[in-house]
């Protein structure tokens, strides 16, 4: 008769009060996880997620960028199959096999934050060549974990890296399917032996690149050479011979013992930047050749003493050397550098000559940002027909103050030369000759005041020059005539420039011309220009002209940059703005000067003529914006073809639907540094190419014109809006989150009717839902009591009206107990004998379930509960224990006895209701499961059964 009913545990008042807080905010954003990138947004250069930088410098054609709040799976459903990389920041989550199985073209996955990765999590990428996991390094308690086999299926992977994992917590194992891996980095493990990491190595038989960077190496043993020990069953000590490049950066490296590193004999490259490693223990370790060696920022200060490094070259066969930042003084020796070394990068040391024997059979040299005040690099070459075999000289940022005649007359084979960042105020006459085959020179940023005739002599093959940031007074006359091949020049100077007739020497190849003035005024002659081969024109100065707008080969120039202007005017037609007659232009990038003469702008009215206009990058007109004088609501009319629009200190507070009106084919959106007001509801709907929107460092004002942000971020998904959800807005001195602001402060009046339209009923559902539940027991048993005293006041006295002396509430399963242990013991001993009322054996046949119950319960002078398992997990006996419980309230007569038959924790009697409530407020009684406790259990009900018997009237 009784039923088996699994009871809700969570009480109603929580799921309700749950509801009333949840439901206003279902009309608010729904975050969304990943932003979804292309491979034209790296040419942007906007950095975007610090964790994921690796992902832009890859130059996927697809890639998705990923901060989790919700559970992964959900997140991996966005339907974009031709996702090639996959970047992740999350926590708490789990990897489980089939996380990214739609993704058939996946080549990459960076995984960033605190996961668990299950049994085979990868299976069925067959494309995936990279694998990163960095583990959450706020939170050193939870790292990246592993379940066995995690990396099966993974046979095609070539590149795995792992952070801020503790090595000994990763069982070798798991490496075992990585059959093709070719480069693994470890990172921040708690390294403290290399041994440690390539005795686990031996099922990697494709591996040829190790890092272990960032761990507690402090010394390198004997012991640590695995390849001289007798191989045994589960030996995988030769394997080891295929790594040919070993990264130990930001290790110690304190000590290298004799013949430790013997698995390593033949490096492609050693990195051992910012460790203490010493040159003398590197020669006995066992390695016998190093192409590429990195000592950088090296914690050692004599690594290199003099004349060192062209015999540690010469020792290891090294091609390539890196040695930034080591507290070199001198690298002169008094033999020349082996022939084999060709590559060395001695920058930010301390060197202050530069001299021919240690670089001479070198082709790169990089020596930048050192004191080097004299370059003595041909003075002892007597011969004019010898010549270096330098390329590439770097001598950037450093005391250079002369360049003497013939400086550099023994590298004729010289291509690049950087002498930029120097000191350099005078260049003597011919002190270029030799470099003949020089392509590029940098002389930016120096003192250059005036160059003669001669200066330049030598240079017919420079195809860039570069003499930006010097404050030129005089060119001589005809200055260029030697250099015939210039594709670019650079160049600035000190006064307005009213002519430029120094570019007929140069004009046959000239494609990109930069010219800056310190003073006011560049006047560009349309003559000049017309002989040109122009695509790419840079001009700042305060004032531009063009001197006849008519003649000036306009459709030339594809890109225009001008910077700190205020105007730039036709003198042919009279004052005309010049910007108008571009009419072939793709890109112009522009600023306005940020002086206070802003009194008018030249875009104003001409940016609508640049019919084939795709970027427009507008800086620092806040100004003529803020003074009205340049007209922004029709600012980027026209512009049909315009697919990038990045606006930086620009001071549009209001942007409008009509503003952006005809820009059907941008793609990118950016506004940086400004403050704005008011961005209009649907601004973007027009824009039907829109992927890319970037607020960046811009203050919102905190108001709810822009509350429509909310919805529309929600319900749109092509479109990118890069940390939105992190936007600040200003109110006062107060800086608050944008969207939190507006989900708070800014519900609409028809937003606000819905939310009531469909709160009320819900909040009446609710109501009565907890009535039901709370309520509705107590109505009903009044009802059932009623209807049982009137018909029990029918039949006999008040005095006689109980018919039995107990009423027993039990589950069907405890049934053997209640015939076999309690029936004998109160109705079979005594005296005094007891009466008892059971449903099996004593309800009415025919009547109506409750009304049994109610009647029963009410003939009993005692009801006795008997609480197993099953009894707290049956409706039935919940019910009458209910109907007892409210007759105690009822009559005011402690009448309901608690009985425990079996061993039940009491967290677990706490997941139901009213059984706790009464075992908190009241004494119970448990069975015993030996002899003695049982007596005792008996004496305990008969009595309690008697006392209350006498004292009945």
């Amino acid at each position: 008769m009784k039923e088996n009913f699994s009871r809700v545990k969570m009480p109603s008042w929580f799921i309700c009060l749950f509801l009333l807080v949840l439901f206003p905010a279902l009309n608010a954003l729904v975050k969304k996880d990943c932003t979804i990138f292309r491979k034209d947004f790296n040419s942007l250069n906007v950095p975007y997620k610090s964790w994921c930088v690796d992902i832009q410098e890859r130059g996927f054609s697809v890639y998705a960028v990923c901060d989790i709040n919700q559970d992964l799976m959900k997140v991996m459903e966005m339907n974009i199959k031709d996702i090639q990389a996959i970047c992740l920041w999350g926590k708490a989550q789990t990897i489980q096999p089939g996380t990214f199985s739609h993704f058939i073209n996946l080549t990459a996955i960076y995984l960033v934050g605190n996961y668990h990765v299950m049994p085979g999590a990868f299976q069925g990428l067959r494309n995936l060549s990279l694998l990163w996991m960095e583990s959450h390094t706020r939170d050193k308690k939870s790292y990246i974990t592993f379940s066995s086999d995690p990396f099966l299926g993974l046979e095609t992977l070539k590149e795995l890296r792992i952070d801020y994992v503790p090595f000994s917590s990763i069982e070798y194992t798991i490496f075992k399917p990585l059959s093709q891996l070719e480069t693994l980095i470890l990172s921040v493990n708690n390294i403290t032996k290399l041994s440690q990491v390539t005795k686990e190595l031996g099922s990697l038989p494709s591996l040829k690149s190790l890092s272990v960077t960032y761990n507690n190496i402090e010394s390198i043993r004997k012991e640590d050479c695995l390849s001289r020990k007798q191989p045994t069953e589960n030996s995988t000590v030769y394997n080891m011979i295929n790594i040919t490049f070993l990264d130990l950066t930001r290790n110690p490296l304190v000590n290298i013992e004799e013949n430790s590193l013997c698995d390593f004999p033949y490096l492609t490259l050693l990195k051992a930047d910012e460790s203490y490693l010493k040159g003398g223990e590197l020669y006995q370790s066992g390695i016998q050749r190093i192409e590429i060696f990195s000592l950088q920022r090296a914690l050692h200060l004599n690594f290199f003493q003099r004349g060192n490094v062209c015999h540690f070259a010469s020792h290891f066969q090294v091609k390539e050397l890196l040695l930034t930042h080591d507290h070199i003084l001198d690298i002169s020796a008094t033999e020349l550098c082996p022939t084999s070394l060709k590559k060395l990068n001695i920058a930010e040391n301390s060197l202050s000559v530069l001299k021919t024997n240690a670089v001479w059979n070198l082709s790169e040299l990089s020596a930048s940002d050192n004191t080097i005040q004299n370059l003595e690099l041909c003075q002892t070459i007597l011969r004019s027909n010898t010549q270096s075999r330098l390329v590439s000289l770097n001598l950037a940022s450093n005391w250079i103050r002369t360049i003497h005649a013939k400086q550099f007359f023994c590298l004729g084979n010289l291509r690049i030369l950087f002498l930029n960042n120097n000191k350099i105020s005078e260049i003597h006459d011919f002190a270029f000759d030799g470099l003949g085959n020089l392509e590029l020179l940098n002389l930016e940023n120096n003192n250059i005041i005036l160059l003669d005739k001669d200066s330049l002599f030598g240079l017919i093959s420079v195809k860039q020059l570069s003499l930006g940031q010097n404050k030129i007074e005089k060119l001589a006359p005809k200055q260029f005539q030697y250099l015939r091949e210039l594709q670019e020049i650079k160049i600035s100077f000190a006064n307005s420039i009213d002519y430029i007739d120094w570019m007929d020497y140069i004009k046959d190849h000239l494609h990109i011309v930069s010219i800056k003035t310190f003073a006011d005024f560049i006047e560009m002659e349309a003559e000049v220009f017309n002989s040109l081969v122009l695509e790419n024109v840079e001009a700042e100065s305060f004032f531009l002209a063009i001197d006849d707008c008519t003649t000036f080969p306009f459709h030339k120039i594809k890109d225009l940059y001008v910077w700190n202007n205020a105007d730039f005017i036709c003198m042919e037609p009279c004052g005309a703005p010049a910007i108008k007659y571009f009419t072939s232009l793709q890109a112009l990038y522009y600023s306005s000067s940020l002086g206070e003469m802003a009194y008018k702008s030249p875009l104003n009215n001409t940016l609508h003529y640049l019919q084939h206009l795709e970027v427009l990058y507008l800086q620092d007109i806040n100004k003529v914006v803020q003074n009205t004088k340049l007209d922004v609501n029709s600012l980027f009319h026209g512009l049909q073809k315009l697919k990038m629009l990045r606006l930086k200190n620009a001071g549009i507070l209001y942007f409008t639907i009509a503003m952006l009106q005809d820009l059907t084919s941008l793609k990118t959106f950016i506004v940086e540094d400004q403050i704005i007001d008011e961005l209009q509801d649907g601004l973007f709907n027009n824009l039907p190419n829109l992927e890319y929107i970037y607020f960046k460092n811009v203050d919102f004002k905190c108001n709810c014109k822009l509350s429509w942000m909310n919805e529309w971020l929600a319900t749109t998904d092509h479109i990118q809006v890069f940390d939105f959800y992190t936007q600040d807005c200003v109110s006062g001195n107060l800086s608050l989150n944008l969207l939190q602001f507006l989900e708070e402060q800014c519900t609409s009046e028809t937003e606000f009717v819905i939310f009531l339209g469909t709160f009320l009923p819900t909040l009446f559902f609710l109501l009565a839902a907890i009535l039901y539940k709370n309520t509705w027991w107590r109505i009903l048993y009044l009802y059932y009591v009623c209807r049982a005293r009137l018909n029990y006041t029918k039949k006999k006295e008040i005095k006689n009206q109980y018919q039995y002396d107990v009423f027993i509430s039990y589950s069907s399963h405890d049934e053997w107990w209640v015939i076999n242990q309690l029936l004998p013991n109160l109705e079979e001993k005594g005296p005094p004998f007891f009466t008892v009322c059971l449903h099996s054996r004593d309800f009415e046949l025919g009547k109506y379930i409750m009304d049994n119950i109610m009647e029963s319960i009410n003939k009993s002078q005692f009801t006795i509960c008997l609480i197993t398992h099953h009894y707290l997990q049956s409706h039935w006996c919940s019910l009458e224990m209910q109907m007892a419980s409210y007759r105690l309230i009822a009559e005011n007569k402690n009448r309901l006895l608690l009985v425990i038959l079996e061993k039940i924790a009491l967290e677990e009697i706490y997941h139901y209701q009213k059984p706790a409530q009464l075992l908190q407020k009241k004494t119970y009684l448990e069975w015993a499961e030996y002899m003695m406790g049982q007596q005792l259990f008996w004496a305990k009900l008969r009595k309690t059964l008697g006392k209350f018997r006498e004292n009945d009237p």
